[in-house]
């Protein structure tokens, strides 16, 4: 029993010994540079910067702007009577639904005494005549400004029609107001968490907003479409697209409107600088109207222009 316990204890010291001499071991080593191997340098590749030759490709673009969109309601149509006069019945109640031309507002309207036929005799004397005012678009009647006994005048709103149509607006950075040179030819919607994307026709296009140099695009959501004002959308609008063309990326053209410039790498491998008619382009590619022709060789970045090169570095610097 006794010749158990102590070898028990004999075997643990043991052990411990050979572990004390291996972490030992192991620190003498390291002390005296002969343990750790030498760290691994990591290698970082440096990128090519420089600009490499390329060839001017046969290909389609297709301009397409995609923007930031917020359905909004259209705006209720105002009906504003062309003569004067005095209320004398509202036909239809708020919220009511009338269509286009149907009479809501009845007023008595006074016209003007008629010159006589022969001078020095008195003007007949003139009866009121009742007029009509019509829902100017089909909808429900949103306010009645005219009350019975109240007076409606040329060009005032009497009443308005809330159509309950929406539209889609959304405006053009400034960055991309020249790839919006040519009337859009068609848009589609995509309504954020909503239905699949859309036919959203033309509106408008151009200054909105009321504000100087804004542009915007709208588009009119079909009826069928459920929708709400203030739901954010994608508008994807499709200006133009100009198939089998000389194309070039964007990055090798010092210009992205009308017209530009293009380094040529001649067969010898000489460089220089060309002018070029721009067209279209994708925000990647671009398309050479003229100047360049399918399997020219050019750089693929774009020349500097010395006017906004910068300043010049002193001397003694690279």
């Amino acid at each position: 029993m006794a010749l158990g316990i102590w070898g028990n204890r004999a075997g643990k010291a043991g052990i411990l010994l050979a572990v004390g001499a291996v972490i030992f071991g192991t620190g003498y080593l390291a002390n005296n540079g002969a343990a750790a191997p030498e760290p691994v340098a990591e290698k970082v590749p440096v990128p090519d910067l420089a600009p490499k030759t390329i060839k001017v490709a046969e290909g389609t673009i297709v301009a397409r702007l995609v923007l930031k969109a917020t359905v909004n309601a259209d705006p209720a149509a105002p009906a504003r009577p062309e003569k004067a006069g005095t209320v004398t019945r509202v036909l239809v109640k708020k919220g009511q639904r009338v269509n286009k031309g149907e009479a809501v507002v009845a007023f008595e309207h006074t016209p003007e005494p008629k010159a006589p036929a022969k001078p020095g005799t008195e003007p007949k004397p003139v009866k009121p005549v009742t007029l009509y005012l019509a829902a100017p678009a089909t909808g429900r009647v949103q306010e009645i400004q005219a009350h019975v006994g109240s007076s409606v005048s040329p060009g005032e709103v009497a009443f308005s029609v809330d159509r309950g149509r929406f539209r889609a607006v959304a405006e053009v950075e400034t960055k991309d107001i020249y790839r919006l040179y040519n009337k859009p030819r068609s848009v589609r919607l995509q309504i954020d968490h909503g239905p699949a994307p859309f036919a959203c026709p033309l509106i408008s296009y151009g200054a909105g907003g009321g504000e100087e140099g804004k542009v915007e695009i709208s588009c009119r959501i079909p009826e069928s479409r459920k929708v709400f004002p203030g739901l954010p959308a994608e508008m994807s609008v499709l200006t133009d697209q100009a198939k089998n063309v000389p194309v070039v990326p964007l990055a090798a053209v010092l210009g992205k409107a009308e017209t530009g410039w293009v380094t040529v790498v001649g067969e010898s491998g000489e460089r220089t600088r060309r002018e070029v008619e721009l067209g279209l382009n994708d925000g990647k590619r671009i398309e050479i109207k003229s100047g360049l022709e399918v399997g020219e060789k050019i750089l693929d970045l774009a020349p500097e222009d010395a006017a906004f090169a910068g300043p010049e570095k002193p001397k003694g610097h690279p």
